[in-house]
């Protein structure tokens, strides 16, 4: 990397921003450079075997011969100018997939964390930690979420950030559930914390599927009391609503707990 022209340098830096592996039209809009001295220098580092070129439609893509050169030279750009390059990178992927911005979530939610731009970030993590959900890739899915959480400690405390967390919460709840079990205590904070949110910001849209979170914390704990209390401030939330479907989970959710707890004429 050393002995390379100052030009070619500075292109694989800029490279190595931008990922391992990246198409054509990306680095267009990335780098600001003439197309025809773009395309030069492109070849140019093809042949020094720092790239190779892999064909695809509709246009070909490029990647690093070896992650560790990406790594090496990404470690020299200074700070300031790389988090430039990924601001410049995360608007790129907008402009580029607006049409299909849903594959580019985590690649979005990597640049934006990269660059110190918080809202995006934790606007980009929620969503790729919600499609994480979708795949049933929880680990990943709890991954971004709590890094958009850390994030989000450092914004101004505001009731949108109180907003925020809340929806960040409890869509953590979901893989959490799923990963640690239903009765575990990481789930039964999130949902406490989730209760204390709604209670904070006024939120009674959220606030049912929180205490559903609950009640299943403390039915799976035997802690059949505390759900019976859920329980009826579900079924009391519902009946305000008028909604049949959280009236059928509230019944559901207050009939099993009448039952474990033997009062089958209440259950029934």
């Amino acid at each position: 990397i050393d002995r390379l022209a100052a030009d070619e340098k500075d292109l694989l830096h800029q490279l190595a921003i931008i990922g391992r592996q990246f198409p054509l039209s990306l680095v267009r809009q990335v780098v600001p450079q003439p197309e025809e001295e773009l395309y030069h220098l492109l070849s140019s580092l093809q042949r020094k075997e720092f790239l190779y070129e892999q064909p695809a439609l509709p246009e070909p893509d490029y990647i690093f011969k070896h992650a560790l050169t990406q790594e090496v030279a990404y470690s020299t750009v200074l700070q300031e100018r790389r988090k430039a390059l990924h601001e410049r990178t995360a608007q790129a992927i907008e402009t580029l997939y607006r049409v299909t911005l849903d594959e580019h979530y985590s690649e979005l939610a990597h640049h934006y964390t990269r660059s110190g731009n918080t809202e995006k970030a934790v606007e980009y993590l929620h969503l790729a930690g919600q499609q994480a959900v979708q795949r049933s890739a929880n680990v990943e899915a709890i991954t971004h979420m709590t890094t958009a959480l850390e994030l989000l400690k450092t914004l101004p405390d505001t009731r949108e950030r109180a907003q925020q967390e809340l929806r960040l919460r409890l869509a953590l709840g979901v893989p959490l559930r799923s990963t640690k079990g239903a009765s575990s205590p990481e789930v039964g904070a999130t949902y406490t914390r989730t209760r204390e949110l709604c209670q904070q910001v006024g939120d009674t849209h959220q606030l049912f599927p929180t205490l559903f979170g609950l009640w299943t914390f403390h039915q799976m704990r035997g802690e059949f009391l505390t759900a019976r209390e859920l329980g009826e401030q579900l079924l009391g939330l519902a009946q305000r609503e008028q909604d049949p479907a959280l009236l059928m989970e509230a019944y559901r959710a207050l009939g099993g707990t009448l039952f474990r707890l033997g009062e089958f004429s209440a259950a029934q």
